[in-house]
């Protein structure tokens, strides 16, 4: 159970209730949000934060003070004239070309911090030499970030929900759909100053602050973000139960469809594993536009990126891929289940660009027939939202 339908449940129909328990953990930044009609549902506010606190543990990276910052936007669907399909699925989108990678259009899209337009923050007041600790949470639709602070670095301490072993400062931090990021800030300078991102030149994101009290000297530069400055280089990698190869394709050129290992979602072949074993999953972005890729019901370890085997793997349940780059990531099949396994570009995912990780002799049938959904939704969503309409009154 973690609310897929067609997968793991039955969808929540209009005016009916399903209760949720389960025992939280692990500890970490977490969030929560819709999985039907996702493009309509999440941009429109069902999502939220879900922080679990540890317990008779001390947190490693002790802080001041606690906050927890919510990334999305809104905007296209009430903007008709606005092609965003064409924008976020097979079209150019902007390049960032410091970067190399596409991200959609911020055209017709409004941004907002914990619901707020970033124009209507007052100031978060902060003191000289306060450890500040700030929980991203990227619940934006398609778009990434690229935050910074007008002066110095911080401390990158855990990486969706997930502790390092040893915080990283960093100048620059690029946040992917999906992604989170713990990140303790100490103030730059006296006065006023912002967390910013600016994708594509074009500013998106402006978080304001004011220290009180004289800030003698701000952090000292540091290096960009990336998910292998955090280990150094490792041999080769370990001995495994059972391996695939993954490579999300399509888009551009090819229209608005999105494909992994020539197929699109349902027509994915899904992965099937066994319970305990040691699972690995190789991945190489054939297509111009980044696509975070996220798996259901498990965390994992990056143990090379790009070629390179890392020594100290990062533990996380979203790897952002850029065009043309590659990874492998490695779990334990400790959580049996189907469990989705998804671009969380949510424009890339409705056109296709998922599989479903499936463990072996855990059948699900009494959902069988919700995997009719994505093609309801592809060939006419109306259609789809009346059938739902109507089951609720069988």
């Amino acid at each position: 159970m973690d609310g897929v339908p067609g997968i793991s449940q039955d969808p929540i129909l209009p005016g009916q209730s399903f209760t949720y328990e389960f025992v939280a953990g692990p500890s970490g930044t977490r969030w929560y949000h819709s999985h039907v009609f996702e493009m309509d549902q999440i941009p429109n506010g069902l999502f939220g934060p879900l922080i679990i606190e540890p317990v008779n543990s001390k947190d490693p990276y002790p802080e001041d003070r606690d906050m927890t910052l919510t990334l999305s936007t809104w905007g296209y669907q009430s903007n008709p004239g606005f092609d965003y399909g064409m924008q976020a699925s097979g079209g150019m989108g902007q390049m960032m070309m410091g970067g190399g990678t596409m991200t959609s259009s911020s055209q017709g899209l409004t941004y907002f911090i914990n619901g707020d337009i970033p124009e209507a923050l007052a100031p978060v007041t902060v003191h000289a030499g306060e450890k500040l600790r700030l929980r991203l949470i990227n619940a934006s639709a398609s778009e990434s970030y690229w935050l910074t602070m007008d002066k110095g670095s911080f401390l990158v301490t855990h990486t969706d929900g997930n502790p390092l072993d040893t915080p990283i400062p960093v100048s620059d931090l690029y946040i992917a759909p999906a992604e989170r990021y713990d990140i303790v800030v100490t103030p730059p300078q006296t006065g006023k100053w912002y967390l910013r991102s600016k994708i594509a030149g074009q500013e998106t994101v402006r978080i304001p602050f004011y220290t009180q009290g004289q800030v003698s000297e701000g952090p000292p530069p540091a290096p960009s973000w990336s998910y292998t400055n955090s280990s150094a280089d490792g041999g080769s990698l370990a001995k495994v139960d059972q391996h695939f190869v993954l490579t999300p394709s399509g888009g551009m050129m090819m229209g608005p469809s999105w494909t992994i290992n020539g197929a699109s979602y349902p027509n994915t072949a899904p992965l099937r594993i066994g319970k305990g074993n040691r699972v690995r999953i190789e991945m190489q972005n054939m297509s111009m536009m980044e696509h975070p890729m996220h798996p259901h019901g498990h965390s994992f370890e990056i143990t090379s990126f790009n070629g390179r085997v890392l020594a100290r793997p990062l533990i996380k349940d979203v790897v952002n891929l850029r065009p043309m780059e590659r990874c492998t990531i490695e779990f334990l099949a400790n959580n049996p289940g189907n469990r989705f396994f998804h671009c969380h570009n949510l424009q890339h995912m409705r056109d296709g660009l998922a599989t479903v990780v499936e463990y072996a002799d855990y059948p699900l049938p009494h959902v069988d027939k919700w995997r009719i959904e994505p093609d309801f939704v592809k060939t006419d969503g109306m259609a789809f939202k009346r059938e739902m309409r109507d089951l609720q009154f069988r």
